[in-house]
């Protein structure tokens, strides 16, 4: 297969896990809503790395994202133990990060603030390096009577949403879009 096909089928979502050290509580198994992605990034994973871990950045080529504030004032980059506020799917969450190993593991554990209470989840990235650049691996689980009332809609919706963020960082780490003023803070 040649280089140029490889990076042509790049993305793909699933509904199998890769991840095998998913928190007791939030394994894809029992999930209400459960996505797996997957692209080939063509930059190396520290760069794609940088990007993640710079929450306060993400609404520059996420559109999903919102309100993206890190609890310590102090720290500029998510680390092991960040707790971080944001919107995103509408929904106002506070998530933790655990864990965090550069450049290649992070995650974190998520739950939902006012109208989303007793909604929460997971979510990992995994990166690795490919010989085209970086496999970046994304899932998320999530668990509460809103995911199971609307995982019709919210199961397709999520692997969309992963794709489309999938699309935006290699778009943002080959220096394709320009930055966007960023939001007032949503406490």
């Amino acid at each position: 297969m040649t280089s140029s096909l490889r990076l042509w089928a790049r993305e793909t979502a699933s509904l199998v896990s890769e991840f095998d050290q998913w928190p007791h509580d939030e394994q894809p198994a029992g999930a209400k809503v459960f996505a797996h992605n997957e692209r080939i990034i063509p930059a190396p994973p520290e760069r794609v790395w940088d990007l993640l871990v710079d929450a306060q950045g993400w609404s520059a080529f996420y559109a999903n994202a919102h309100f993206v504030e890190l609890a310590d004032p102090q720290q500029h980059r998510l680390e092991h133990g960040s707790v971080f506020r944001w919107v995103t799917f509408g929904m106002p969450l506070t998530s933790e990060v655990n864990p965090c190993k550069r450049p290649h593991l992070i995650g974190w554990r998520w739950w939902g603030r006012w109208w989303g209470r007793g909604t929460h989840g997971y979510h990992v990235w995994l990166l690795e390096p490919h010989e085209c650049g970086t496999r970046v691996v994304t899932e998320e689980t999530q668990r509460g009577a809103l995911p199971g009332m609307t995982r019709p809609i919210m199961q397709p919706l999520l692997r969309l949403a992963h794709g489309y963020w999938l699309r935006q960082l290699e778009r943002q780490v080959s220096g394709l879009l320009q930055p966007v003023e960023p939001r007032v803070a949503l406490r």
